[in-house]
């Protein structure tokens, strides 16, 4: 006859850094799954640039994916970390590039021109993409 012992139960931070935890995977999941941002950071990075008029909503959709990657930090920097512990990364590359994205989103006069902004954002949207081994 086996004696079951039944786990204590988690604090409440536990339980709601769990739920933090979960909300920021599916924030992260629908952001990367989402055809529109690939569509945009094709749009940015491309052969030819954007129409000039495209411009100002193309940085404010692009703003708008950094501050979800921003909000998602704590999720990223774990993806990162395990890649990490596996060999294939630069331990500080994440934390790197989330302080950049903070800071593009925190300045004030943000590049000499809007398009140059714009490319500087997807640059940063791009790296957290391809260190945490997301494609399209």
């Amino acid at each position: 006859m086996s004696v079951s012992t039944f786990a204590r139960p988690s604090p409440p931070e536990d339980f709601l850094l769990l739920v933090n935890g979960l909300a920021c995977a599916r924030e992260l999941t629908a952001l990367s799954e989402a055809a529109q941002t690939w569509d945009t950071l094709n749009r940015v990075t491309g052969p030819s640039a954007p129409a000039a008029h495209e411009v100002p909503a193309l940085i404010l959709e692009l703003q708008e994916v950094l501050h979800t990657l921003g909000r998602c930090g704590s999720r990223l920097r774990a993806i990162h970390r395990k890649a990490v512990e596996s060999g294939r990364a630069n331990e500080t590359a994440m934390d790197d590039v989330l302080l950049r994205a903070h800071r593009l989103l925190h300045i004030q006069a943000p590049a000499r021109t809007e398009l140059g902004y714009l490319r500087l954002l997807a640059a940063c949207a791009e790296e957290i993409f391809d260190l945490v081994g997301d494609t399209p």
